[in-house]
């Protein structure tokens, strides 16, 4: 990370923390833009005690990087696709401050296929050792979410 005023280059890293009650979460601010309610259920199985920060843009992807969330949570409503220009970047600069970032079923993000990313439900982001228990929090939630319907 650079700063405006000219100082030094600081090296950025996600959280380390393994513990998700302590973690918190980033989510979009629009609820138009992600479920809500989805990411409640989520935060929820996973014990995670702190409200949600809701900002927009890539600035989730750059304080996730800096460390200040642990988790991301992105899951749009029906019929919307993901498109490649808003998370390439902010993908790149998780995965180099030493995060993970991938849909919902763990797949990496294919930027290679045109303007829209195809994938599985939603985009997730977090340190490899809160990885495991996310995906495993989200397939659950997914599921208990389909049967309700």
């Amino acid at each position: 990370m650079e700063s405006l005023d000219g100082s030094s280059p600081v090296k950025v890293n996600v959280s380390a923390t393994d513990n998700t009650e302590e973690a918190s979460f980033f989510e979009s601010y629009e609820a138009a833009h992600s479920s809500h309610d989805l990411s409640s259920s989520i935060a929820k199985k996973l014990g995670v005690k702190a409200p949600p920060v809701r900002i927009d843009s890539q600035a989730k992807y750059g304080a996730l990087s800096r460390g200040d969330g642990a988790i991301y949570l992105r899951f749009p409503h029906a019929g919307y696709r993901e498109k490649i220009w808003d998370h390439a970047a902010g993908s790149i600069v998780v995965t180099e401050a030493g995060g993970v970032v991938s849909d919902a079923a763990g797949n990496p993000l294919d930027f290679s296929n045109g303007k829209f990313l195809d994938l599985y439900k939603g985009i997730v982001a977090s340190n490899q050792k809160i990885m495991p228990s996310l995906l495993k929090a989200i397939q659950e939630s997914i599921d208990e979410k389909a049967a309700s319907l």
